[in-house]
């Protein structure tokens, strides 16, 4: 993999909706680029707002790569997929803006119990959230 701010940029790549929302973020914040955990949170929440809009397949691909950032890069790739896109993903389920149970089918197993940690963190039940641990 590459530096952790490309790795995040890869799964943005994936969807025009994350592409075009990680350009204007980057744009809003030049000369520099956002924090990764920005970056990644959003991603996620642009995945969630446009599901609509992207094919099954297309959200498959995001879902397999940030599983594999999340379980084969470095730390600030991992956490930044796990603070930044998963908890998106719960945070937009968790106020109505997001139906998880199309989500849930398409997460790793790595992601998923990074989720549910999350819920039993946060006090949280994600519908949606099941399938195999």
């Amino acid at each position: 993999m590459s530096s952790p701010y490309e790795n995040i940029r890869s799964l943005a790549a994936l969807t025009s909706p994350s592409r075009e929302s990680l350009k204007d973020l980057e744009e809003d914040w030049q000369p520099d680029l956002p924090p990764i955990n920005v970056a990644a949170g959003t991603i996620g929440r642009s995945l969630a707002s446009n599901m609509d809009r992207i094919s099954t397949d297309e959200m498959r691909a995001a879902f397999d790569l940030a599983e594999k950032l999340l379980i084969e890069c470095d730390d600030e790739t991992s956490t930044a997929i796990a603070t930044g896109f998963l908890e998106s993903l719960l945070s937009q389920a968790s106020s109505g803006r997001l139906n998880f149970r199309r989500v849930g089918p398409m997460l790793g197993d790595e992601s998923r119990k990074y989720c549910r940690e999350w819920d039993r963190f946060t006090g949280v039940v994600t519908d949606g959230l099941d399938g195999p641990t």
